[in-house]
């Protein structure tokens, strides 16, 4: 299509261009990421809001499991549940320790993985889900897989409603 921003420009000036356009499309992908944000709006309060209420879920979760007995765990198999100002720490024995921290800038929620390494997720509002800024997993699909790897039972984290 256009090559730069200038050769738009001069098309837009031209007497005979028969369309208005009212932003550069050079930046086609730039913009159409700008149209989704503006068509899905995710305010500040709701991001906060549904961090928050991953990082409990969670928390809550693997809780209530070990509480229960429903996960038994050995010395070097510990679990240690820890949630701070929007950082949870998951630290699994010598398996290692997630990290699921908020980006509040870019509103994204990112993974530290022992398993698989670092992920950045944004919020979809059709799939409540959180996915992947790489591929297509969502956020909620990883932490079930991962976790279940390295416990050996089968484990599933409550999605957002």
């Amino acid at each position: 299509m256009f090559r730069t921003l200038r050769s738009l420009y001069r098309l837009q000036q031209s007497s005979n261009a028969r369309f208005i356009v009212k932003q550069p499309i050079a930046f086609r992908n730039y913009h159409a990421t700008r149209f989704l944000r503006e068509e899905f709006a995710f305010t500040q309060s709701e991001y906060l809001s549904s961090l928050q209420h991953t990082l409990e879920n969670i928390s809550d979760m693997m809780d209530n499991m070990i509480d229960s007995g429903e996960l038994k765990t050995s010395p070097d198999q510990e679990i240690e549940v820890d949630i701070s100002d929007g950082v949870l720490n998951l630290q699994v024995g010598s398996a290692g320790t997630f990290v699921v921290s908020r980006q509040t800038p870019s509103r994204q929620l990112w993974l530290s993985s022992p398993v698989s390494g670092p992920w950045h997720y944004t919020y979809d509002h059709v799939k409540k889900d959180w996915l992947c800024t790489k591929g297509k997993e969502g956020f909620f699909d990883r932490m079930d897989r991962e976790l279940t790897q390295i416990l050996g039972k089968s484990i599933h984290v409550k999605r957002l409603i």
